[in-house]
């Protein structure tokens, strides 16, 4: 008799899972989260930083494509705010601190969309 007591994100529980299972299960499942949610609020940081070094560009008008990427990390989407970067790649290295800021913290100094422009 194994009747399916709840259906949990693809997770059937029943009626001879242990309660310890259960705990384990949940633990693991509060532990990604909070590291979902560390990892969004420090997207956010980088967005934030990023905001304001755009903002002293171009007379206060800021960077169109910076502010794409601003967005991206916003919404927790580190992958395509690096996209943005490699599309962009060549407006953003206009704007050496906007540049050397996106190699520092998003890209952490390695495969960054400059290197090859670094190395001449």
């Amino acid at each position: 008799m194994l009747e399916v007591l709840a259906n949990k994100n693809g997770r059937n529980f029943r009626y001879s899972d242990t309660l310890s299972e259960i705990i384990i299960l949940f633990f693991n499942y509060m532990e990604k989260m909070e590291f979902k949610n560390s990892a969004i609020e420090q997207c956010k940081e980088l967005a934030d930083q990023l905001d304001v070094l755009q903002k002293k560009e171009n007379e206060g008008r800021g960077v169109s494509c910076v502010r794409t990427i601003i967005a991206c990390l916003n919404n927790g989407n580190i992958e395509s705010a690096k996209a943005v970067c490699v599309n962009e790649g060549g407006k953003i290295e206009n704007y050496d601190d906007i540049k050397k800021f996106l190699i520092a913290n998003l890209f952490k100094n390695e495969n960054h969309p400059w290197i090859f422009s670094e190395e001449l």
